[in-house]
């Protein structure tokens, strides 16, 4: 009976929603799936809103604490403000609402290329140790580069001296085979993709045609287990430009179609036309022109031309130049090989002239290639201290900002006569000794920085002082030490630091200027010091002045009443055993200035 009535109500629950139109169980698959992908769109959109937020919060938090992650933080905010991300996020949401697939699917691809972009930004941080791998790589491409042009020359030389060229033919071809191993190792070790074998130096090759045996010889390294650079940077295949390699330019309504040459003829300085993407991979968020379909929204006008060499656009665009520079230098060393094999092929048929013209080529493509990885070596090196003297400049700021707080505590206990200091001048002296510990440990940071680059002399004995004088001041503060002496040690860690920040300052300028103007400048060593000779000698010049003045404050002091019992005649002799030192180490670091140690 209940199974007969349970059939019955089945039926008609079955019959009542067929005539409803609906079905008790079964739901349209497609509109399921329409549903998913809406509320997938959703927690996207909600998850993004919920990582910006988290990296202004982290950018604020490490202001302090470490301001170039904060500033690295800082500029991923900004990127992703000028590619509108949020608001692409928000237009694919309603085109899904609205069942417009086809421009949620553009727009998606335009968000995924945004978001690559802000991941790029993102994991530079390790810029700093990739910067060091590839200028070690560098040196050794030019020490190679440099073997090779003397050989080449004491080959050019014996057979200008005449001597039999069937005994120079072997020489030669020695010599070539090494020159492809360079241009094979250079390949594999930057990743470099398989270029065409036509260049900007192409009418210097032996032949047009002969450049199938440049790629040939060059290419099966290459292209042996080697993918192409995962770094997000556009190479679109041949013949078929990737409309989202160039830009947007589907996903507005103002956008252009894509146009290589217009991409390229905008701040590309190499005439290299085989590579159509330098310039293209951070032109969005810094272009006013608009044509890749994101024009500048207006929102960091003030940023937007002062981040030069910090920005996201910068970055990206010296790393595309620097790619492009290594497939040229690749390149090149390709058609020096080429002409060092048309040099071993005329010896060989004891065409003595014909082969002395190749060699004098291929010693000339050598010079070529040795001066643009000195360049580029230069290059690197000037990136690499624009981001030491950024962080450098940071930490010298928060340390001068926190001993000046310290000095003025200090002075307001001093205030205090001693006879009627108590427990609570006790405890306000303990919490500046702490806060002095506090702007030890910055100066720490800071010594790691410099010792870290390695060409500072003077800048790392100014900051060894003055990391001496805060551990004396903190000593001191916790004894309740306020007087004229712990005033006077104060007063001389900021006259150093004020003149340590303002030599930063005066390199950062003078950096820029040298990036700005970068064929301006001859003579300029490949891998020049973080501060210049001029400024490490005043800096040398300026810690002997404050020796010679605290030798005279001491002498002052030696021999008098201290009525407070604030110094004693021992420890002003303690005081003067360290200025002694402190001398012998200014006269150990102008010898190692004046000797070139640090270079």
């Amino acid at each position: 009976m209940r199974a007969l009535l349970s059939l019955s109500l089945g039926l008609w629950l079955g019959l009542s929603m067929a005539v409803w139109g609906q079905e008790p169980t079964k739901q349209d698959p497609l509109a399921q799936m329409e549903q998913e992908i809406l509320q997938g769109q959703k927690r996207v959109e909600a998850k993004y809103r919920r990582f910006r937020e988290v990296l202004l919060r982290m950018a604020q938090y490490l202001a302090d604490k470490d301001p170039v992650r904060a500033q690295l933080l800082r500029r991923a905010i900004e990127e992703s403000n000028q590619r509108n991300i949020e608001q692409d996020l928000q237009q694919i949401l309603q085109a899904l609402q609205q069942q417009r697939l086809a421009s949620a699917v553009l727009q998606q691809d335009e968000v995924l290329q945004d978001l690559t972009r802000i991941l790029e930004l993102l994991l530079s941080e390790q810029r700093s140790q990739r910067l060091a791998d590839q200028k070690a790589r560098l040196k050794q491409y030019i020490k190679e580069v440099k073997r090779l042009l003397r050989q080449q020359r004491v080959v050019e030389d014996r057979t200008h001296r005449g001597e039999p060229t069937q005994n120079l033919a072997p020489r030669q071809g020695q010599i070539a085979q090494d020159t492809k191993r360079l241009a094979d190792r250079i390949a594999r070790n930057e990743g470099l993709v398989p270029a065409s074998p036509q260049g900007p130096n192409s009418s210097n090759s032996p032949a047009d045609g002969s450049q199938g045996s440049s790629g040939k010889n060059g290419s099966s390294p290459d292209s042996q287990g080697q993918k192409p650079p995962s770094s997000g940077k556009p190479h679109p295949p041949n013949g078929k430009p990737s409309q989202s390699q160039n830009g947007k330019p589907q996903g507005k309504p103002n956008d252009k179609p894509s146009d290589n040459s217009q991409g390229n003829a905008q701040g590309q300085q190499n005439p290299n036309g085989s590579q159509g993407q330098n310039g293209q991979d951070s032109s969005k968020p810094g272009q006013s022109n608009g044509q890749n379909g994101k024009p500048n929204q207006g929102s960091n006008p003030g940023n937007q031309g002062n981040q030069g060499d910090s920005g996201s656009q910068g970055q990206s665009g010296q790393q595309s130049d620097q790619d492009q520079s290594l497939r040229n230098i690749h390149r090149q060393i390709q058609q020096a090989q080429q002409r060092m094999e048309q040099a071993r092929k005329q010896l060989e048929k004891a065409r003595r002239e014909g082969a002395l013209e190749e060699e004098r080529k291929a010693a000339e493509l050598l010079e070529k290639i040795q001066r643009q990885l000195e360049r580029l070596l230069r290059q690197l090196r000037e990136e690499e201290m624009a981001r030491v003297l950024a962080n450098l400049e940071a930490r010298l700021r928060k340390m001068l900002n926190m001993q000046v707080e310290v000095y003025e505590g200090t002075l307001r206990l001093n205030l205090v006569p001693p006879e009627q200091r108590g427990r609570h001048e006790q405890i306000q002296a303990g919490r500046l000794s702490r806060r002095q510990s506090l702007i030890t440990l910055e100066a720490n940071k800071a010594l790691q920085l410099l010792r870290a680059d390695g060409t500072s002399v003077a800048m790392v004995e100014a900051l060894l002082e003055v990391r001496e004088d805060m551990q004396q001041v903190a000593v001191r503060l916790a004894q309740l030490k306020v007087g004229q002496i712990t005033q006077g040690i104060q007063e001389d860690i900021i006259a150093a630091l004020e003149e340590m920040l303002e030599a930063v300052r005066k390199a950062q300028d003078e950096l820029q200027q040298r990036r700005n103007n970068p064929r301006s400048r001859p003579g300029q060593p490949m891998e020049p010091p973080l501060i210049d000779m001029l400024a490490e000698l005043k800096m040398l010049r300026s810690m002997e002045i404050r020796v010679r003045k605290r030798t005279a404050r001491y002498q002052k002091l030696i021999g008098e009443q201290d009525p407070v019992g604030q110094a004693t005649e021992a420890e002003l002799l303690e005081a003067l055993r360290r200025l002694a030192q402190r001398q012998r180490r200014i006269t150990k670091a102008a010898q190692d200035i004046v000797s070139g140690r640090n270079r």
